[in-house]
């Protein structure tokens, strides 16, 4: 997983698609799917961050995910997949399959206005998770880019 400035994001091997988006992004996106390309686009979401305990780990095979909290503040684990346990088989028509959260540390961090994370396929994440231990109004656009 990356996690850095979105004024980085030239930095990194990505769409031009997504870097313009991203050179353009704000708070005021519509809520919904916003196609950039035939293999891009945003889901643009608001939700209530929960605690750990309700969140789970979850992966995506056919997308990475560029994660990008416009408003709020959240926490954000993740790990690789080796050695997790599935909790719900990998639905291929949604691209995700779930884990049961592992005894071993995994890394965190925290989301929020003017960074994002790049999560690849096989590093399992755990968003939308309350950080110090405080539910709060998230609204976040998640970009997909299709892998080969």
């Amino acid at each position: 997983m990356i996690y850095d400035k979105i004024e980085n994001i030239k930095n990194y091997n990505l769409p031009k698609c997504v870097v313009d988006f991203l050179g353009r992004l704000n708070s005021n996106l519509p809520l919904g799917r916003i196609n950039l390309s035939e293999d891009c686009f945003v889901n643009v979401e608001e939700y209530y961050t929960k605690s750990h305990d309700n969140c789970y780990l979850e992966n995506h095979r056919k997308y990475m995910d560029i994660q990008i909290v416009l408003s709020g503040v959240e926490r954000l684990d993740f790990t690789d997949v080796v050695d997790l346990l599935v909790k719900e088989e990998y639905d291929e028509k949604r691209d995700i399959e779930f884990f049961y959260v592992p005894k071993k540390t995994i890394n965190t961090v925290v989301l929020k206005d003017g960074v994002c994370a790049i999560i690849h396929p096989s590093e399992a994440h755990m968003p939308q998770m309350n950080y110090l231990n405080a539910s709060c109004k998230i609204k976040k656009a998640v970009i997909k880019i299709k892998v080969d």
